[in-house]
């Protein structure tokens, strides 16, 4: 629980400058992190990144889509990084393509591995951000995920 208590003592002692949205990534050690700070009333998206994409036959993947959002929030070019080498190789590590149905599909880490590069997860990180708008979630003290009423929204690419 050291990441959970990081994540709240960066919570309190920044008042003036904190986040909207806390997004985490569920799997593995993130699910007793999402517990622990939503417990915390901390306003915490879990985000599983195995799950289907939002967006309907463009990506295999929500980390797929992630990582194509950022690229494309990275292509507009009005944007602005930090000056981290591990940030900008993370980014730039990761091979993609296309599968038969005409999915993209981002390389997974264990082929990443084998081509002995590091995990990605810096840029794990920055893709997370984009989460919030690929799952339709509103910003706020609460993820939505633990309200009683279900959150009705339009999500491009997925109207009805």
């Amino acid at each position: 629980m050291q990441l959970a208590g990081a994540i709240k003592r960066e919570w309190d002692l920044s008042p003036n400058s904190r986040p909207s949205l806390i997004a985490i990534d569920v799997i593995g050690i993130g699910a007793g992190v999402v517990d622990r700070l939503h417990e915390q009333n901390l306003p915490i998206l879990a985000v599983n990144v195995a799950e289907s994409s939002s967006t309907v036959g463009r990506y295999a993947r929500l980390r797929d889509e992630l990582w194509g959002r950022c690229r494309e929030w990275l292509n507009g070019r009005n944007v602005r990084l930090p000056k981290d080498d591990r940030l900008r190789d993370a980014l730039a590590a990761p091979r993609f393509t296309f599968l038969s149905d005409g999915r993209m599909q981002v390389e997974s880490k264990a082929s990443m591995r084998s081509r002995g590069l590091p995990s990605p997860d810096e840029a794990d990180a920055l893709n997370l951000t984009f989460a919030e708008m690929g799952l339709g979630v509103g910003s706020g003290m609460t993820s939505g995920l633990f309200d009683r009423e279900p959150l009705r929204m339009s999500v491009p690419g997925l109207e009805v």
